[in-house]
């Protein structure tokens, strides 16, 4: 399963005014590539748009630590199958 999106590091960058104020919207970037925008046309603006970005942006953080835990759960025996489960499941929905 490997993941099919941009490769990278994904960054937020914060749309301001003229006054270098956030104004509540802004951009997920991967050097000059936009991949999400949020605020805008989105309607979710301020802390909530910016919560919604932060986890955006840490996705593919999220996906390989995902990935690392299920590795590492079938290395050392998982005694949950549950989780197992819902981990490798998760992973599918992202990658596949």
């Amino acid at each position: 399963m490997n993941f099919k999106g941009t490769k990278g590091t994904w960054e937020i960058n914060h749309f301001t005014d003229i006054n270098g104020k956030e104004i509540g919207s802004g951009e997920i970037k991967n050097g000059s590539r936009v991949i999400a925008t949020f605020g805008g046309l989105a309607r979710i603006r301020g802390e909530e748009g910016t919560a919604n970005a932060k986890l955006i942006a840490a996705a593919p953080e999220l996906l390989k630590a995902l990935i690392r835990a299920k590795n590492y759960m079938r290395e050392f025996g998982c005694t949950d199958q549950l989780e197992f489960d819902r981990i490798e499941s998760t992973i599918k929905e992202a990658t596949e």
